[in-house]
């Protein structure tokens, strides 16, 4: 039974150290699980589901719309569609888009918030890195 799904990395395309995370260095977290527990890793994940736990990614995350994540997360960029709760440590941005919800406490040293995007809680606004 498949957990999630990684995809071994194209040599062709850029890396994520060069600053672009391609198809081939995603995880995504399909709509259809429920996960608890603690993710670490390189590259990009991708959230479609619920989540409850720890998570440190070097790279980027992404709660889509449908995803509803609880716990304390830590990440390069984190973006954000779903529901989100709790405490979040970011080195580069933050941005939540229209139908994100946000409730919490968040460090980052920027912020993008579309209109239409709830936020209730702390944020901090530090350039140093947290990691």
């Amino acid at each position: 039974m498949v957990f999630w799904r990684s995809r071994k990395k194209d040599k062709s395309t850029p890396s994520a150290s060069e600053g672009r995370l391609n198809e081939a260095e995603q995880t995504l977290l399909g709509a259809d699980w429920q996960v608890k527990g603690r993710i670490y890793g390189k590259g990009q994940v991708i959230f479609q589901s619920a989540f409850e736990g720890e998570m440190d990614i070097q790279g980027r995350v992404t709660v889509d719309s449908s995803a509803d994540v609880k716990g304390n997360f830590c990440s390069e960029d984190i973006h954000i569609r779903g529901k989100v709760e709790g405490c979040l440590t970011c080195s580069r941005m933050v941005t939540l888009e229209e139908t994100a919800r946000f409730e919490g406490e968040m460090t980052t040293p920027q912020l993008q918030m579309e209109a239409g995007a709830r936020l209730n809680g702390k944020i901090t606004m530090d350039k140093t890195r947290q990691r």
